[in-house]
């Protein structure tokens, strides 16, 4: 942990926070007490006026019944100016009720809205000591996923194509795209760490053909163990009129489906976003330090998610992320071979 302070500091003066900023530094009861004394040595070098919520998760049958953290903490981000939510290492993994969700839920909604200047920022990285620096935003990731985000916002069609046999559409159009660059700001006031991305919410009835999630690929279970979100075996995606109407392929597909049928909600087989990575520093499967940042943002890839959080359409399913596809936007190609192309989103 040597030097993270001054690490974290460097994020904090990212994300404009001044001195006597009101901060909340949230954890549920897991937490690394070493990273969580880094926190608090940057955070006084900034001279911010913060606090420490420790806030339990509670379910019953696997829904949470105090996301946010209660009324306790809800009454407190109300008061804040930034609140930096340091997940578990659980939080992606070995857990039914994902605390990532928290913020997607109607209580949430309503600390929004008496607070709509309220910055978020999720870390949720393993080995913090080397991957807090690996990860850390830069200047040319930044404009590269904002350009790339304009880019996407005035499309109409995304086509999706691989030698494995994804031949695949959606339309958004009319619907903005989103972008997520690892911190936050006034004028963005939720995102997470890490990450490089640029995501679209196609329209409801318009994914059509089919998606091959090839051996290699990447597709998170909530609830599984880590090893099962590698792809081994290609599983075939049918989409007719926006439904995800088949799952073919060996073992995989059969746990997929099984997810898929256990919320027994058909607006889970929707999709919710589709894009692409931007974070040049991502490793893939293969290394040790691999994170959700990589699998959400490794540079060139494809990232496709189904469903909707929880008071946004029903509930998330999480998706694929894919690799070695051709990404095109009304006929003109952004990605393809794990690399971005089009000039102004490269």
């Amino acid at each position: 942990m040597a030097g993270l302070a001054q690490v974290i500091a460097e994020l904090l003066r990212l994300c404009e926070i001044d001195e006597g900023d009101r901060v909340i530094l949230y954890t549920s009861e897991e937490y690394d007490q070493p990273l969580l004394t880094e926190y608090a040595r940057a955070l006084k070098s900034v001279s911010a006026d913060y606090m420490r919520v420790i806030a339990p998760v509670r379910d019953v049958g696997g829904q949470l019944v105090n996301a946010g953290g209660g009324r306790m903490a809800a009454s407190l981000f109300r008061e804040a100016d930034l609140v930096i939510y340091v997940l578990p290492p659980t939080a992606y993994w070995r857990e039914s009720v994902p605390r990532v969700a928290q913020l997607h839920t109607e209580a949430f909604k309503k600390v929004r809205a008496a607070n709509p200047t309220l910055r978020w920022l999720q870390v949720g990285v393993p080995f913090p000591e080397i991957n807090y620096r690996r990860l850390f935003p830069t200047k040319e990731r930044d404009e590269r996923t904002k350009n790339g985000a304009k880019v996407l916002s005035n499309a109409g069609e995304i086509r999706l194509r691989s030698k494995a046999g994804t031949d695949f559409r959606c339309r958004k159009d009319g619907l903005a795209a989103e972008y997520h660059v690892g911190y936050v700001t006034p004028g963005h006031t939720w995102d997470n760490f890490g990450l490089g991305t640029i995501v679209t919410h196609p329209l409801e009835s318009s994914a059509d053909g089919v998606i091959v999630v090839a051996p290699g690929d990447h597709w998170h279970h909530t609830n599984s163990p880590e090893d099962l979100s590698i792809v081994r075996k290609a599983v075939r995606l049918n989409f007719e009129k926006g439904l995800l109407v088949g799952i073919g392929g060996g073992a995989e597909a059969s746990l997929i489906r099984r997810a898929f049928a256990r919320y027994e909600n058909e607006s889970v087989y929707r999709l919710s976003h589709i894009g692409w990575g931007t974070n040049e520093k991502c490793v893939w499967v293969e290394d040790r330090c691999f994170c959700v940042a990589d699998w959400e943002s490794m540079y060139g890839s494809v990232m496709v998610h189904f469903g909707g959080y929880a008071g946004e359409g029903g509930p998330h399913m999480s998706g694929p992320t894919i690799l070695d596809h051709t990404l095109e936007l009304d006929g003109e190609v952004i990605v393809s071979g794990n690399e971005i192309i089009h000039s102004k989103c490269r």
